[in-house]
Formats: C-alpha cells, sequence, structure tokens
C-alpha cells in the first residue's frame, strides 16, 4: 500500500504546489471583497490591468502563473535528465557485456529471468533491474565470484520481483518526483519511502525461498560495497532491509511535522497573489504609466 501511496501523495503535492496560488487567489478573493471569477478570467483580468500601467498586477500574474511554469519545466527537465542518465549507464555497461557462465543461467532459470538476465564482465559488484518498457537485470562478473550460489540465487529472485507488473516504472516517477520537488525535506521523505517500500517488497518475495542467504548476500555487498554504479537501495538502505529481513518492525520514513510546517510555508509564500488583490481592494496603487484601472468589482 505504501508504494502506490507515495507515487500518489508525490504527484498530488507537486500538482498542489502548482496550482495553489492561482486556486488561492480564485477560491478565496470572493471572501475578501472581490468580483467572482474563474482561473482564465483572472489571468486575463491580470494581464488587462498590467498593460493599463499597474504594477501590482505583474506581481499578482507573476505570482499565478510562475509556481506552475516552474514546476512543470523542472519535472520534464528531470524527466528526461534521468532517462539520459540510465541510458548512458546502461549503454556503458553493455559495452562490457560477456557470454553468461552456465551456472548463473542455471540460477536464471530458477528464477524465471533468462531472458531478461545480462551478464557483464566488471569487478565491480552490482545487480539491478532497468528498463521500463522491456525490463531487464544486469549482473556483474564481480557480483558472482563474490557471492555464493545460494545468494545468488536469492539476488536474482530480489531483481526478479522488480522486473514483473510495471514496478521499475513507480521506481522511476518516485526519482523523477524526488529531483522535483527536492527543495522541500517533505518531498524527499515520501519519495524515499516509495523506493523502500518496493525494496522491503522485492526482499519479502525473495526470502521467502531463503531468507538467511538473502541476508547474507545484502551484509556481504554492506561489507565490500560498490564503487562505481550509483543505484537506489545500495548503501544506507541496506541496513534497513537486513533490519526488515530478520524478522523485525519494517522500518519506515516517518514525516514530522517540521517537514509539513514547511510545505504549509511555502503554500502560504505561494498565496501572495492575494497581497495585490488587497491593495486593490484598499484603493492602493502604484501606476507605472498609463490610466490604471482599478476598483472594487473589477480589480486584479
Amino acid at each position: 500500500m505504501m508504494r502506490w501511496l507515495s507515487l500518489v501523495l508525490a504527484f498530488g503535492l507537486t500538482a498542489v504546489l502548482a496550482v495553489w496560488s492561482l486556486f488561492w487567489a480564485v477560491t478565496a478573493g470572493p471572501l475578501l471583497g472581490f468580483s467572482k471569477l474563474n482561473a482564465v478570467d483572472l489571468l486575463h483580468k491580470c494581464f488587462l490591468v498590467f498593460l493599463a500601467g499597474e504594477v501590482t498586477a505583474l506581481l499578482t500574474l507573476a505570482t499565478l502563473v510562475l509556481p506552475s511554469v516552474i514546476l512543470v519545466s523542472r519535472f520534464f527537465w528531470f524527466l528526461c535528465l534521468r532517462l539520459f542518465q540510465i541510458k548512458r549507464l546502461i549503454h556503458t555497461l553493455q559495452r562490457k557485456k560477456t557470454v553468461t557462465p552456465d551456472a548463473v543461467l542455471s540460477l536464471a532459470a530458477r528464477a524465471g529471468v533468462t531472458k531478461q538476465l545480462v551478464f557483464v564482465e566488471d569487478d565491480d559488484l552490482y545487480a539491478f533491474a532497468y528498463g521500463l518498457l522491456r525490463p531487464q537485470i544486469m549482473v556483474s562478473s564481480g557480483l558472482g565470484n563474490l557471492l555464493s550460489t545460494e545468494e545468488l540465487f536469492s539476488v536474482l529472485q530480489h531483481e526478479a520481483y522488480h522486473v514483473r507488473r510495471g514496478r521499475l516504472w513507480r521506481h522511476f516517477f518516485l526519482g523523477v518526483l524526488h529531483d522535483t520537488g527536492r527543495f522541500l525535506p517533505l518531498f524527499k521523505r515520501i519519495t524515499d519511502a516509495g523506493h523502500l517500500a518496493e525494496e522491503f517488497a522485492a526482499d519479502k518475495y525473495s526470502s521467502q525461498y531463503n531468507a538467511d542467504s538473502l541476508v547474507s548476500a545484502l551484509l556481504k555487498l554492506a561489507r565490500h560495497g560498490t564503487k562505481k554504479v550509483s543505484l537506489p537501495g545500495v548503501g544506507s538502505w541496506l541496513e534497513l532491509r537486513i533490519y526488515a529481513i530478520c524478522g523485525r518492525r519494517q522500518p519506515t520514513f516517518m514525516t514530522e511535522p517540521r517537514h509539513w510546517l514547511g510545505f504549509v510555508l511555502v503554500l502560504s509564500v505561494l498565496s501572495l497573489p492575494l497581497l495585490g488583490h488587497a491593495t486593490n481592494w484598499l484603493n492602493i496603487e502604484w501606476p507605472v504609466g498609463g490610466l490604471p484601472v482599478h476598483g472594487h468589482s473589477g480589480s486584479c
């Protein structure tokens, strides 16, 4: 449940940040005595008032539009950037592709991922799933040499869980949303919780066959580490995963009041267009040139 909840919550908070100032102006504006307008009419009127020379309309217009423009731009920028980084990493590693040893092929057949397996000649230690349209599992020779047969099988079972049922899509979009809203600690907590939930679910699937071998494999990875490949779930998360597999209460990333307080403060800043309305409401204006347009019922 947490896997889907994290994705939905991250998307929802991003949407709220993008449209909050416009929503707030449209819904709260009439409460301050202004004419009731829909979003399109409000933006159009602010634009006309700005052309008439009232500088407060520019401030209001910018605050209404910029959050959406910035967040949408950040989302697509990091989406393209992440796709490029993944493509470059896979292209680099696939040049090291080699013939898969029979022992590893046998383990892949047991895990049901023979067709998805890509074996590369590399001393670094890694095994990860990749590919949104055609999921595959890449395993390094260094990892194959380090782990025992059962340990490697447990790792393949873990990765087999990731390549099924479109789970890599959730990983991908959680990463994009994390980068989009990383200026707020709340986003990092929520997206990390989603990533960890995926890792815990994959570990649970793998450990039903042999939990001891999976823990042993994770301990070896924690001891030796991976140097060249930066991947979600590798590094500090290994300790949390081992803690969960060993039968203790599954750790989670809980949000704290300060995270939500920071989010509320950002929303408060995005509510500033109402100050532009209030200056007109109180008959305060700073004309730049021309004839200012202003009034109680028609002000922007």
